[in-house]
């Protein structure tokens, strides 16, 4: 069995810390062993899906267990953490834009603003497209709620193209996280 430190946000199998450090095996708490603190237990297969908050307005990684779907963990998250690996993808298709449910992802037109946000130009042109998309199916009138959820299929799609795994720190190759 897998453990994860969410102070670290190292995992940790739980037969090898437990030889390593000495832990008796009829320990029910695992302790990290660089911060102290308590490690979290993951399933042996788990999913991520991403999911949208209604109480904070904001996107959710949720980790779930594969064979009964009961919740891990849930993880807000920013729209950014898509970005990089979105061009990643659309560079290895030799394009210049993808199409995800209707969204369409370009990597040419202006950048609205200047940010200063550590993104090149290409991906602040991403990253304008997704919270633009984002922010204008925010403002509809809920006449249509599968329109919001059009909008979080199309990043759940994105994600599963990329294999994008955020929670656990898995990136595509080529794209290191800052």
């Amino acid at each position: 069995m897998r453990f994860w430190c969410e102070n670290c946000n190292k995992y940790f199998n739980a037969e090898e810390t437990l030889q390593e450090y000495n832990y008796f095996l009829n320990e029910e708490i695992l302790i990290c062993p660089t911060c102290k603190k308590d490690l979290i237990p993951i399933a042996s297969k788990t999913e991520l899906s991403l999911g949208f908050d209604s109480d904070t307005n904001q996107l959710a990684y949720v980790e779930y267990d594969s064979s009964d779907y009961s919740l891990l963990r849930k993880v807000n998250a920013d729209i950014e953490d898509v970005v990089k690996p979105i061009i990643h993808y659309i560079k290895s298709l030799n394009k210049n834009s993808l199409d995800l449910n209707g969204i369409t992802i370009t990597m040419n037109g202006n950048r609205e603003g200047k940010r200063l946000d550590g993104l090149n130009y290409e991906e602040g042109v991403v990253m304008d497209n997704l919270i633009n998309a984002w922010n204008g199916f925010c403002k509809l009138k809920r006449q249509h709620p599968s329109e919001l959820g059009d909008f979080q299929n199309a990043i759940h799609q994105a994600q599963q193209v990329l294999g994008l795994r955020v929670l656990r720190n898995d990136y595509p190759e080529g794209w290191i996280k800052k």
